[in-house]
């Protein structure tokens, strides 16, 4: 269903609660700032799970984000953000401009997609609104990066030891469908121990579905319709190499729910398939001008592993234009990034993936000219 009115309502709460103090003193400061992409896709070497050849393509696209964050004094700031996207997705911020297999393009809808309210202090802070994802991740394989939940976060800072910090992290939201829409809900709580050059959390996820919304359809694989607990446990070691810096990282999935009832035959056919891995690693950076980062990543992806229509849609081509389908499959995902400029930088990408439990498959090359401002 729409929630148009709920998000206004918060914002205007937002902007009344902050309006007094703001009016009996100077203005707060504003910072700007944002991307540019423009991206060259193929996708090429690719079955359908039928055996069938699915048509080649190559298409240019361009994801435009712009934020805005007001510092409003005593921890409070104020931040929002417009993208470009597609109306029926929650995933993709790119817009296709042109096809060069004469597949449609998209129209250039910008939309905002964050508005929130946040206190931070010394040892921990809260956010109220419609955010970026509060936890940490280290890839897209459970959470992708353009999706932007609304609700509630909190988080602490424990000093275990001169080196060593905990860091607890929880929030409850609405989960978006499509870019203006929402429908169930996600409950999560995190632990993050930071120990000199090591990493390491544990999170419980848990996805709530409305099984009585109407907008839960646009989902996926009955994605609306179904529970998923999801248990992340991620680990990174960062550590020198050649004087540039080397980050290692691992993830494990597990979606702990369970799945007895044929009516859900997606589930109940694929009960047995919860479980993900990633490995994980990139040398150097594009912090400075005539940086080089070089990285790799190997994943196995079972079907019911995380819910895929909050994960990545960045592998391949499975799903639809607006919904992406990017778990049961595993392969290879090979990157590399170059710093032009301290704004401008240059990426190129390759994927090779197939399918866990049919013969489907892809292969995907794109090259992505990035400003930042």
């Amino acid at each position: 269903m729409p929630r148009h009115k709920p998000a206004r309502l918060l914002a205007g709460l937002t902007l009344a609660a902050v309006a007094q103090p703001a009016l009996a003193s100077d203005l707060p400061s504003l910072d700007i700032s944002g991307d540019v992409r423009l991206r060259l896709e193929q996708d090429w070497d690719s079955r359908k799970a039928d055996a069938s050849k699915r048509d080649e393509r190559t298409r240019a696209r361009i994801r435009v984000r712009i934020n805005a964050k007001a510092d409003l004094g005593d921890g409070f700031s104020l931040s929002g953000r417009v993208r470009t996207g597609t109306k029926g997705s929650q995933q993709g911020a790119n817009v296709t401009f042109a096809d060069f297999d004469d597949n449609p393009t998209g129209p250039l809808k910008i939309t905002p997609d964050r508005y929130s309210l946040a206190w931070k202090g010394k040892s921990g802070g809260i956010e109220a609104g419609r955010m970026g994802f509060p936890f940490f991740t280290q890839n897209e394989f459970l959470w992708d990066g353009d999706i932007s939940p609304l609700g509630l976060a909190g988080n602490a800072a424990i000093p275990v030891s001169s080196t060593t910090r905990l860091k607890l992290n929880a929030g409850g939201f609405k989960l978006p469908v499509g870019l203006s829409h929402y429908s169930g809900a996600l409950y999560a709580g995190q632990a993050v121990v930071e120990s000199g050059s090591a990493t390491i959390a544990a999170g419980l996820f848990r996805f709530d579905a409305d099984r009585g919304d109407p907008d839960r359809r646009v989902l996926l694989d009955g994605n609306g319709s179904r529970d998923y607990t999801v248990l992340a446990l991620n680990a990174q070691y960062h550590l020198p190499a050649g004087s540039k810096p080397l980050v290692l990282g691992a993830d494990f999935f597990r979606n702990l729910q369970s799945y007895d009832n044929p009516a859900d035959t997606v589930a109940f056919a694929n009960r047995k398939e919860r479980t993900g891995y990633v490995l994980s690693a990139a040398w150097g950076d594009t912090k400075s001008a005539g940086h080089l980062q070089l990285g790799y990543r190997w994943f196995r992806m079972e079907r019911l592993a995380v819910n895929a229509s909050y994960a990545h849609d960045d592998l391949a081509r499975f799903g639809t234009s607006a919904q992406a389908a990017l778990t049961d499959l595993k392969g290879h995902d090979v990157y590399a990034n170059y710093a032009v400029t301290d704004a401008l930088s240059l990426g190129a990408r390759a994927m090779f993936v197939e399918r866990l439990t049919n013969i489907e498959n892809g292969k995907r090359a794109r090259m992505d000219l990035i400003y930042k401002f």
